[in-house]
């Protein structure tokens, strides 16, 4: 039975395979998809979110990628994408910048009327507090302030009920915006923790 760094390296041997057969700029765009949780089916117009690259261009992107078996493409309606958790413990060990992407998708989706989706509905809070490492102050208390606002919002428990329907998901999501509360050391900061 192999170690863990072993499996890593025969998972990288095989991935740098595919990977080579790639453009920088299809490496890069694979790379980001470590923002997103393992095994978990993300909707191609998130993906187009993330990326900065309209639908169309994903679906060739994603394509590309799948027919390398570099992820799991469904094409059903909505068309989805799924990242085994092997590749995706590889991609993370390989991205440069993740508060940065996840940001992408924190800044889409900043208000319960910008949630396209149930994966939106599931993960924007995921998202958003994973862009706080690294800000600086106050640019950290402005997302955690966004992050609040968003949890406290009436709109966003009735339809996280109706999008997810997973209360314990959305307690998830409210002790998730509380710590980043707590973290926030901006002046104003503890006005957002007594809301």
């Amino acid at each position: 039975q192999r170690n863990p760094q072993e499996r890593h390296q025969a998972v990288a041997r095989s991935i740098s395979v595919s990977l080579d057969l790639l453009s920088e700029d299809e490496r890069a765009q694979y790379r980001a998809l470590a923002v997103f949780p393992p095994d978990i089916s993300v909707p191609l117009s998130t993906v187009s979110t993330l990326l900065s690259i309209n639908v169309f261009e994903t679906e060739r992107v994603v394509e590309t990628l799948a027919d390398l078996s570099l992820l799991q493409l469904d094409l059903n309606t909505p068309p989805t994408l799924r990242l085994h958790d092997v590749m995706s413990d590889y991609l993370v060990r390989e991205l440069d910048g993740a508060p940065a992407l996840h940001a992408r998708l924190a800044d889409a989706w900043k208000a319960p009327e910008h949630l396209p989706d149930a994966y939106a509905w599931r993960y924007a809070v995921y998202h958003m507090a994973a862009a706080l490492p690294g800000t600086d102050p106050w640019e950290r208390h402005r997302r955690t302030e966004r992050l609040v606002e968003l949890v406290t919002d009436p709109a966003f428990h009735k339809g996280h009920a109706r999008h997810v329907a997973d209360p314990p998901a959305l307690e998830g999501d409210l002790n998730r915006a509380l710590h980043c509360a707590v973290e926030d050391v901006h002046e104003e900061a503890p006005v957002l923790v007594v809301r």
